[in-house]
Formats: structure tokens, C-alpha cells, sequence
């Protein structure tokens, strides 16, 4: 795959900076993890994934979901199932071909959704990518599941 066939773009370098700048800010205040998805990581997927003053998104569109989490059936037996504070989703709402299909999918699985949580707002959209912000150490990472 070349750069162009992959969903969304490289940010600008003033967006890079800005992002860099916010993530430089967060650091020196030490802020909680909250504050890094909002002011750090709500700005590099908006750079990467939607185009500017877009009220939404390309095919591949990201959320704030901090109430999700993976269902239980899908996590290893030794593994906790931690929050889902952002996502990167494959926005289905504009192909109807879908639509049917994905109903008749979130009927028979055990999160009544097409995705491993139950996260009702995207109950239909394919979640993609799953990111857990974590604080380690004094330094918050992005995690995936």
C-alpha cells in the first residue's frame, strides 16, 4: 500500500506543532489522562482523519467513547477488560448496502452490536481501532485493544 490508498492524511506541520505544543503543555502540568485524549489525542486523529471545519469525518472517522469497554466473551479468560476512551470507526451511515446486514449481525451477537462493546453509538459502525489513554510512570501512553 502506497501513502494514498490509506484512509486519511499526513497533518500539516502546523498541525504537528499544534498537537506537539498541547502534548508539551499536558506534560508540564503533569494533567490526568482526560486532559491528554481531549487536548493531544482528539487533535492528532482530527488532523489525521478529518478534513478542517468538516462537521464530520472521511469513511474512517474517530469518536470519544469513555464509557466503552471490550466485552467480557472477547477478552482472554486472564485478561481485564479497561475502558475505551477513543476509536477510529469505519463510518457506515452513507452505505445502505450495509445497513440491513449489520442489523441482522448486532441481533445475534452478545453486545447487540457489530463491535466487541456494547458502546450504543456505534452500533452499527464498524469500530476499527479501540485506544485506551494510560498514564504510566508520569507518562501517558496510547494503548490499543
Amino acid at each position: 500500500d502506497t501513502p494514498r490508498d490509506l484512509p486519511g492524511r499526513i497533518p500539516s506541520p502546523k498541525a504537528i506543532i499544534s498537537v506537539r505544543e498541547w502534548a508539551k503543555k499536558c506534560h508540564e502540568a503533569e494533567h490526568e489522562e482526560a486532559a491528554w485524549g481531549e487536548e493531544v489525542h482528539h487533535r492528532l486523529l482530527e488532523a489525521v482523519l478529518r478534513n478542517s471545519g468538516a462537521e464530520k469525518g472521511q469513511q474512517f472517522d474517530f469518536t470519544s467513547c469513555q464509557t466503552a469497554r471490550p466485552h467480557q466473551r472477547w477478552l482472554p479468560q486472564s485478561a481485564r477488560a479497561n475502558m475505551i476512551d477513543k476509536c477510529i470507526y469505519y463510518d457506515t451511515s452513507e452505505d445502505t448496502g450495509y445497513a440491513q446486514a449489520l442489523r441482522e449481525l448486532s441481533r445475534h451477537a452478545p453486545t447487540l452490536t457489530v463491535n466487541h462493546t456494547d458502546f450504543a453509538a456505534l452500533q452499527l459502525q464498524i469500530m476499527v481501532v479501540g485506544i485506551e489513554v494510560k498514564k504510566r510512570g508520569g507518562r501517558p501512553d496510547a494503548k490499543l485493544q
